[in-house]
């Protein structure tokens, strides 16, 4: 059968049929490697976000020794 798919085309049908389905394959290739690049960074944005957050802390008693108030 492939045989005589192969010999109904001519040479120049089967580089641009081959050349077509590699560049198919490369678009979706960098498609994924885009999407893949671009969530890293969100996530990576995010988790800077949230533990600049989370370090964050107040002593009050300490505050309030440091800063006392004359009456």
């Amino acid at each position: 059968m492939f045989k005589k798919i192969y010999q109904n085309l001519k040479k120049r049908n089967l580089f641009f049929l081959v050349g077509g389905l590699m560049i198919i394959i490369a678009c979706g290739f960098l498609i994924v490697f885009t999407l893949t690049f671009l969530i890293k960074n969100i996530n990576l944005v995010l988790k800077l976000i949230t533990q600049e957050d989370s370090s964050i802390h107040f002593n009050i008693s300490e505050a309030e020794r440091l800063f006392l108030q004359d009456k």
